[in-house]
Formats: structure tokens, sequence, C-alpha cells
């Protein structure tokens, strides 16, 4: 969350808040295109004008 303290004006607010949301919390970073992306292509008419 690197502009966490852009969006929290109090450091010290943002700094209890941010500590408390990740103090149990995992990290996962995923690679790859977006699944939805991936449907969407599938869905989209190959063609465009084929239908008119």
């Amino acid at each position: 969350m690197p502009s966490w303290h852009e969006r929290i004006a109090d450091p010290t607010f943002g700094d209890a808040t941010l500590d408390r949301r990740v103090h149990n919390a995992h990290r996962v970073e995923l690679q790859g295109e977006p699944m939805r992306r991936k449907a969407a292509r599938r869905a989209a008419p190959v063609d465009a004008k084929a239908g008119t």
C-alpha cells in the first residue's frame, strides 16, 4: 500500500490503521493476465461487422 499515507492525512492514525489491516494478512502477488480479461476476450465477437 504505497500511497497509504497520502490518503490518510494524520500519520499516527494512518500507521495505526495500516498496522491493524496488515497484522494478520498475507500478501499474494499474482502474475499473468486477469481471468476476467480472458473471459471478455472469448465472449467478444471476432468480427464486429459480421452481426450487421
